[in-house]
């Protein structure tokens, strides 16, 4: 895969599976996290994959201006006064 399309969306991979990307990295994510576990394996089904691939797909839209925002209100170290 090219650069940008890693960085257009969260990939991840679970041993010996193929790379996801989307919620569905999320999930293999959380299934890896004993905490976020029971997350990550309801998102093994299909119905709530996609609500979830749906939430994402807004948050790639915003991110954008989160992203501008976070920048702006992030205090700068000193002698960064850029």
């Amino acid at each position: 895969m090219d650069r940008g399309t890693l960085l257009a969306r969260f990939h991840a991979q679970a041993k010996g599976r193929p790379i996801v990307s989307g919620a569905a990295a999320f999930a293999v994510m959380w299934r890896a996290i004993p905490l976020l576990r029971p997350l990550g394996l309801l998102a093994e089904n299909a119905f709530i994959l996609k609500l979830l691939e749906t939430a994402y797909l807004a948050f790639l839209r915003i991110r954008p201006a989160l992203q501008g925002l976070a920048h702006r209100i992030t205090p700068k170290p000193p002698g960064d006064q850029k």
